[in-house]
């Protein structure tokens, strides 16, 4: 109920994060524009995909280095499923892919169950078709963004050819 930008918010937001309540914190932090605060709480309570909107919408480019930088730090502790939740979560498929086809192989070359292996290298491959459809999404949000540009520059261009006809004309 507090109005925008109020010098308790950040407050608020900071008891939101002490039990856990991401959506809450963001959401104040968002609303007295401490973005970077609202992105950071995401990390620290693990919504990495939140984190991930955050910063696309808000344009802020830390985010994947922050997120290779967990995961490199889970990857050396050898927690590489919790690495590859994490990516999956954030929806960097590519790499969770990689790192359980990495993780399938160590698996095979120790000889572990072969029915185990087989269902790690089929969410591999679940997770490469999930990149593939993420890429088709944002391809076409692109190419819907360039027709859009084009008929709107192809629209000003049969206006303008229209003013200067009829300027021509009235002459």
């Amino acid at each position: 109920a507090l109005p925008e930008n109020h010098k308790l918010l950040p407050e608020i937001a900071a008891m939101f994060v002490t039990v856990g309540m991401c959506e809450q914190a963001v959401n104040a932090y968002i609303r007295c524009n401490h973005v970077k605060k609202a992105i950071d709480c995401c990390v620290h309570l693990n919504q990495w995909n939140q984190a991930i909107d955050l910063a696309k919408t808000h344009n802020v480019r830390e985010i994947d280095a922050l997120l290779a930088k967990y995961a490199q730090h889970l990857l050396e502790k050898n927690k590489t499923v919790n690495a590859i939740e994490l990516y999956r979560k954030a929806g960097h498929f590519l790499e969770a892919a990689k790192l359980l086809f990495k993780l399938a192989n160590e698996q095979t070359k120790k000889k572990l169950k072969p029915l185990q292996i087989k269902k790690m290298y089929v969410l591999g491959g679940l997770l490469v078709e999930q990149y593939h459809e993420q890429m088709k999404m944002t391809s076409r949000a692109k190419v819907k963004d360039k027709k859009g540009a084009m008929a709107a520059s192809a629209l000003a261009g049969f206006l303008e050819e229209d003013a200067t006809a009829i300027t021509d004309t009235s002459i």
